[in-house]
């Protein structure tokens, strides 16, 4: 989820024994000031009467604005709410005090988060020469703008495994900064290192252990790693801190599909919708596509399209998560022999363009099916560029799992079931496919799909042998329970 898809993106209740460092008005809190930091080399040559200040975390940064680390701050918790205006607030704050690096690397960030590649590329040319840091001192506003500078220069570069041992590496020296787990989450996650996403979340714990922001990230990871118990026990609590902290009900959204608690999954999810408004594209689709599957799994399909029309498809339709969620849903609707070749071609017009390919893994393997199932005059030009980005990258991924995935799914679009199994052979959805990205849930539709392949070919073994598994750990889905019905005949 980038995610979910590749994409990223919380602080109110600060950990008790920095409370008393803040002036809180709403979430606009002046800065705590920093005096064991001085002679930063990249900051306007601060008299000895100026002392730097701190962020909402207590870390450093290399301003003397109290004003410019407020709206820092602000930027920050807007982050850890999916909220809209990420790129605005990091702006925002990088404009208050033209002469912080720091916040300037920020709103870059901000940029890369949301796809704008040519945008955060320009501002990185343009970033002036970062100071080596004072390898006496770790903990300082100059060696942050490094270890930050590392990590955004391996983002840019799309050197995924090396972004994230990057984060794991400032998070050692700044392990309160919240952006920072929640990116290293990000960047675990679309690498499919769930166990890191656990770590990460774990570790911050220890120094934030009331931030709701965190139980909710926290709350995720172990769920991810299959700990559905503790996941529903940490989401609960973050909601029960602040109502309105979408990551955390959709944490525990996430354990309730898993289970098969469709019912509860609704009634649950439903209520906080009000919260969703203010939270941006990816969010606000993704948590209405889940509700959407509840509906879905629970055979109520006409609901499950109103939710695709009214929600899930009516947004930002250029943005790469939200047309995930939308080719999710429909593969799902098309799997239960559902007609929306309407609903197809208006996604398909989207993701027709070479423009829209190769920005995420799990994307591209939907963007196949939808082509194929379409006979789409795009296809085959589709296909080629998937080819040249396996032969010019040369990475087992891409070779070994990714590109059988994509022709699995176009071979499924096409109605060829035996082409469909034939490709799947070669990948296990269990431990392969979680290294293109997605969350469970989203990569469940691999397994439909194999599932609804074997029956249409009429290996009901196998599908049995799946099915037994799926109604073991989701006993109350009627579609399931008809696919059984269908294997056992």
């Amino acid at each position: 989820c980038v995610g979910t898809c590749f994409l990223a993106y919380r602080p109110t209740a600060v950990q008790s024994s920095l409370l008393s460092q803040f002036s809180v008005q709403s979430f606009g809190m002046t800065a705590v000031v920093d005096e064991s930091l001085s002679g930063v080399t990249t900051l306007p040559s601060p008299s000895t009467t100026h002392r730097l200040l701190r962020d909402i975390y207590s870390e450093p940064v290399d301003s003397l604005n109290a004003d410019a680390v407020s709206l820092f701050n602000d930027y920050i918790r807007e982050v850890l709410l999916y909220g809209k205006q990420m790129i605005k607030k990091a702006q925002a704050a990088s404009d208050k005090d033209p002469s912080s690096v720091l916040f300037r690397l920020y709103s870059l960030a901000s940029l890369l988060m949301f796809g704008h590649m040519s945008e955060a590329k320009a501002l990185y040319q343009a970033l002036p020469s970062v100071p080596q840091p004072d390898a006496s001192n770790k903990r300082t506003a100059a060696n942050r703008i490094h270890l930050l500078l590392s990590v955004i220069r391996c983002w840019i570069e799309n050197e995924r495994e090396l972004a994230l041992e990057a984060i794991i590496e400032y998070l050692r020296v700044f392990p309160r900064d919240l952006w920072a787990v929640k990116r290293g989450q990000v960047f675990a996650f679309t690498l499919g290192k769930k166990s890191v996403q656990l770590q990460l979340s774990t570790t911050a714990l220890e120094h934030n252990p009331d931030s709701h922001f965190l139980l909710g990230m926290h709350a995720f990871a172990l769920e991810e790693n299959g700990l559905f118990e503790e996941a529903e026990r940490y989401g609960r609590k973050a909601v029960s801190i602040s109502r309105n902290d979408p990551w955390a009900q959709h944490a525990v959204c996430h354990v309730m599909y898993a289970q098969g608690r469709l019912q509860e999954g609704i009634e649950w999810m439903e209520p906080f919708s009000d919260t969703w408004d203010q939270c941006c594209s990816f969010l606000y689709t993704h948590n209405w596509w889940h509700v959407a599957l509840f509906y879905l799994d629970l055979d109520d399909v006409e609901v499950a399209r109103r939710l695709f029309d009214d929600h899930v498809w009516n947004r930002d339709q250029t943005n790469p998560e939200d047309q995930l969620n939308a080719l999710g849903l429909l593969v799902r609707l098309h799997i239960r022999d559902i007609d929306d070749k309407a609903r197809f071609k208006a996604v398909a017009e989207r993701v027709c363009t070479s423009s829209a390919w190769h920005l995420d893994l799990l994307l591209d393997s939907l963007i196949g099916f939808i082509l194929s199932c379409l006979s789409h005059a795009a296809l085959p030009e589709f296909l080629k560029s998937c080819e040249e980005k396996v032969e010019a990258d040369g990475s087992e991924l891409l070779s070994t799992i990714w590109l059988p995935t994509v022709r699995a799914m176009v071979a499924y679009g096409k109605g060829d079931y035996q082409e469909t199994l034939s490709c799947f052979i070669q990948t296990n959805p269990t431990t392969d496919l979680c290294r293109i990205g997605g969350s469970e849930e989203q990569r469940d539709v691999f397994w439909e799909v194999q599932l609804d392949s074997l029956l249409q070919c009429g290996e009901f073994a196998s599908a049995k042998e799946i099915l037994m598994q799926r109604i073991h750990d989701r006993p109350q889905v009627p579609f399931i329970q008809r696919q059984m019905t269908l294997a056992s005949q």
